[in-house]
């Protein structure tokens, strides 16, 4: 039996609820009106974005999403990090576990998901960012910045509108989109440190 959108956004944000909540709890505990603390979260969001984006890229995510190029927020997230630790401060590493699950269309859609959604929470926390006193932690928010206004949640729905996947897709596809929560968490402080 086959899925529609509205039915596989369901199955994910159920799939994913406990995942969310304890990524939130985690990142609830950054201050991001305070250098040392926005950017660790500059570095927690490159630590788990930088290989999905690359792992999706390499799994052809442009067929599925052929507005990709425009969405990705790699470069803006590094350039903000450069902002913040200063042009010699060293890049993200690579991610100690690898992305090797995005493998179809359903991985591609568990992990996109997760992507465009943490660009939606990226407006509450833009918010926080550009009420900050200091002018540097201003400046440094490309990444937060970018696609801003461009409806780009609405349009991936739409792009996904036409997406089919059965049972054994939909499982995938939402294994996939917790593993991506957990990458972010893994990087994550934990609560009181």
């Amino acid at each position: 039996m086959s899925v529609r959108m509205n039915e596989l956004r369901a199955v994910l944000r159920q799939g994913t609820q406990a995942a969310h909540q304890r990524l939130d709890a985690r990142m609830s505990t950054l201050p991001l009106d305070r250098r040392p603390s926005y950017s660790r979260f500059l570095h927690v969001q490159a630590a788990a974005l930088v290989p999905l984006e690359i792992a999706l890229e390499q799994a052809g995510v442009v067929y599925l999403l052929p507005d990709w190029t425009w969405r990705t927020r790699r470069a803006a997230l590094l350039a903000d990090i450069r902002q913040m630790d200063g042009e010699e401060a060293p890049m993200p590493g690579p991610q100690e576990q690898p992305v090797d699950w995005i493998e179809s269309p359903a991985a591609m859609i568990g992990a996109t998901y997760v992507l465009e959604g943490s660009r939606l929470g990226g407006a509450m926390l833009r918010k926080q960012v550009m009420a900050a006193e200091d002018p540097v932690i201003r400046l440094a928010s490309r990444f937060l910045n970018h696609g801003n206004g461009e409806n780009l949640w609405l349009s991936y729905n739409d792009t996904l509108k036409n997406a089919r996947l059965d049972e054994a897709e939909r499982a995938v596809m939402v294994d996939s989109a917790v593993r991506s929560f957990a990458l972010f968490e893994t990087a994550a402080p934990e609560a009181g440190s």
